[in-house]
């Protein structure tokens, strides 16, 4: 018998893929509009919207956004600053608004979708180690697994993550940070982090 077949893998995770169903389900019978708010198709269309949202804000900035000229005398080597034609104040309210939104979404993920992910990949930690499956992981083993194999493991909360960092940065810092918005096409599609 081939291994490596997709039948073997499905039949290896079919517990895990019948916990996510349960899990989910029962998000859906306390809450249907939460479980509709967080299904993971609808994660993708927030990561969609705010790369969008991140879009327009660098064009706007490209727009607006120029360098002062030097003035006479000046040996080229000075600070040259943007020149901003009024519009910093409406970009920064822009980024500050558009951080709260990302930072919204991502503890709606973290609240709703990240302990089903949590149960499961628990699952399959306790199953890997031989622990029974309700056994209670130490503090520390608990922190790693949320850390490092659920919260930096899943493209949603690192595209929400990173998108409120870089708005804020932008706003406070420098508009450079505006543009590194864009880099996190690669969680959306899978060809652009093939090619990254």
């Amino acid at each position: 018998m081939d291994l490596d077949t997709p039948r073997e893998e499905v039949m290896k995770n079919v517990d895990v893929l019948l916990m996510e169903i349960r899990e989910n389900g029962f998000l859906k019978k306390r809450s249907v509009g939460i479980y509709n708010f967080t299904k993971n198709d609808r994660f993708v269309l927030y990561q969609k919207i705010s790369w969008v949202i991140s879009l327009i804000i660098n064009l706007v900035i490209l727009s607006t956004y120029r360098l002062n000229e030097l003035q006479d005398g000046d040996s080229g080597k000075g600070d040259r600053k943007l020149e901003r034609d009024g519009f910093e104040l409406g970009i920064n309210i822009t980024s500050f608004v558009f951080a709260g939104l990302n930072f919204a979404i991502l503890m709606m993920w973290i609240i709703f979708k990240s302990t089903i992910v949590y149960k499961i990949k628990k699952t399959k930690y306790n199953e890997k180690h031989g622990y029974s499956e309700n056994s209670a992981l130490g503090f520390l083993a608990g922190s790693k697994l949320y850390i490092q194999h659920i919260l930096l493991n899943s493209k949603f909360a690192v595209s929400f993550l990173l998108h409120t960092a870089f708005a804020l940065l932008g706003a406070l810092l420098d508009p450079f940070f505006h543009t590194l918005h864009l880099l996190l096409y690669t969680n959306i599609s899978d060809s652009a982090m093939f090619i990254l």
